[in-house]
């Protein structure tokens, strides 16, 4: 679910191949290497998240029902962005370290981690398509 909601997030915010590449290798990364790979995937992540702040314009989206202005907009949900990227890279270190103690081989729990992380992202990515042509009608 966690790995979804990114999957629509980069859709949201309309990140490019590299991000989403990117994103793809640290799960990658992640899922091979477990808790140890933790520092180096935060460190990606917050690198990611300061380039695409500053290659990005403000937000021009006003949303009603928030009392938040543009600006505090963005920037609550590039924070929130950020701690959900750490709450995910935490839980497939935990769940690959899980999977490391039940005996999977290496390659079995990388395998199936990242394809169930991909899988979740692009459904994540599918359901921002669908609400987006269905805006549309």
């Amino acid at each position: 679910m966690l790995y979804g909601f990114s999957g629509y997030c980069l859709s949201v915010y309309q990140a490019g191949t590299f991000a989403w590449s990117l994103t793809g290798l640290i799960i990658l990364y992640v899922a091979a290497t477990g808790k140890g790979g933790i520092v180096l995937a935060n460190a990606l992540l917050t690198i990611i998240l300061i380039f695409f702040t500053v290659g990005t314009p403000w937000s021009t989206i006003r949303l009603t029902y928030l009392p938040l202005k543009p600006v505090q907009f963005w920037a609550l949900s590039l924070l929130l962005l950020w701690f959900l990227g750490e709450l995910a890279i935490l839980l497939l270190a935990f769940c690959a370290n899980f999977l490391g103690q039940q005996e999977l081989k290496r390659w079995q729990r990388t395998l199936m981690l990242s394809c169930f992380s991909w899988l979740a992202m692009g459904l994540g990515n599918l359901v921002f398509n669908w609400i987006s042509i269905w805006q549309t009608l």
